[in-house]
């Protein structure tokens, strides 16, 4: 078999798409049995390493849209959401059982990628953080008022 009939037929995407592009028909190797190792890790810091091109930055991205509670799905008006679990029930997660699968979909989760921005000096780095923090607290609104919210990180809220 030569190396045009290995690849014939299949759709290459760039790294740095969204998680769903690649899940819904990309190329893709199935990493999400990290999220099982991450979850029955119960570290409180996990370091990711690893050479360039690895595919860190796709485990991260599929990780945020495995847990993410709301992902905005920006052709509906209203405030609908998308369910995003049908990105996962063909890929390995999936089969691990209840006990992952329950975990889908129900976490606030607070993603800043330096892929997109590459600051050159360190104000516009400080800059470009703040800028995005902002950006996934407003995403999160629901928790400003939730009663499961501390009254000091609501005041920060405010702010």
């Amino acid at each position: 078999m030569s190396r045009k009939d290995l690849y014939e037929g299949r759709k290459y995407i760039r790294l740095d798409a969204p998680f769903k592009d690649i899940a819904l028909g990309g190329y893709y190797t199935d990493k999400t049995l990290f999220i099982k190792d991450f979850l029955d890790w119960h570290a409180k810091v996990t370091y990711l390493t690893g050479p360039r091109r690895f595919g860190k930055s796709l485990l991260l991205r599929t990780m945020k849209v495995f847990f993410e509670k709301y992902v905005w799905k920006p052709d509906e008006k209203n405030g609908r959401f998308a369910d995003t679990s049908v990105y996962f029930k063909d890929l390995k997660i999936w089969r691990c059982g209840e006990k992952y699968t329950t975990l889908q979909g129900k976490f606030p989760v607070i993603f800043i990628d330096f892929f997109e921005e590459k600051p050159l000096r360190f104000g516009e780095c400080e800059e470009y953080t703040r800028f995005m923090l902002r950006k996934e607290f407003c995403r999160h609104s629901e928790l400003r008022d939730s009663p499961r919210t501390r009254k000091e990180d609501r005041e920060f809220y405010k702010r």
